[in-house]
């Protein structure tokens, strides 16, 4: 026995172990993620002055966690880009309360700042480096989908545009999905 009374995990089958990761994070709302052609779907389909490339997703599964991704990238003038991605990271869900707290940061220094804010409804983290022109809106939708819009030599603007591109209501209705 380990300290407080519980099983030490010496004393559990390996088995155990590699089953439990998926188990513990899942919460009791534990699903399947939803396929990630949905979440393509739901990426922006422009961006004023940029290209957008071919969507990508994919699914993956890792010691009973499964998850499934979407994302696009969008490439302009002056060596500019924005990435734009979706997660249905499910089976992880009991985790978004920990991240709400690792994102509460803020600062500001120069131009450059980190912060949270209230966008499209959502609570967003916002991240701008002004010295690389540099930044990343990142949020959690219904404890259960990752948005993150990262952009390179753009302003922070058109990174917000991209994310109003993205239905946040119809990622929330899809919560218990699978």
């Amino acid at each position: 026995m380990g300290p407080r009374g519980r099983p030490d995990l010496l004393d559990r089958d390996p088995g155990d172990l590699l089953a439990e990761p998926g188990e513990e994070v899942g919460g009791e709302h534990r699903h399947d993620p939803v396929d990630y052609h949905s979440l393509q779907g739901m990426l922006p389909s422009s961006i004023p002055g940029m290209t957008r490339d071919t969507p990508k997703g994919e699914a993956n599964a890792a010691l009973g966690i499964k998850t499934t991704a979407a994302e696009v990238n969008f490439t302009g003038k002056g060596d500019a880009r924005v990435n734009v991605s979706i997660k249905d990271a499910s089976a992880v869900s009991g985790l978004a309360g920990l991240v709400d707290m690792v994102n509460s940061q803020q600062s500001e220094q120069g131009g450059s700042y980190e912060k949270n804010e209230i966008l499209s409804g959502q609570k967003v983290h916002e991240k701008w480096d002004a010295s690389t022109r540099h930044g990343v809106l990142s949020l959690i939708v219904a404890k259960r989908f990752g948005v993150d819009v990262t952009g390179d030599n753009v302003d922070m603007d058109v990174l917000k545009h991209a994310l109003s591109q993205v239905d946040l209501g119809k990622l929330e209705s899809m919560k218990d999905d699978n």
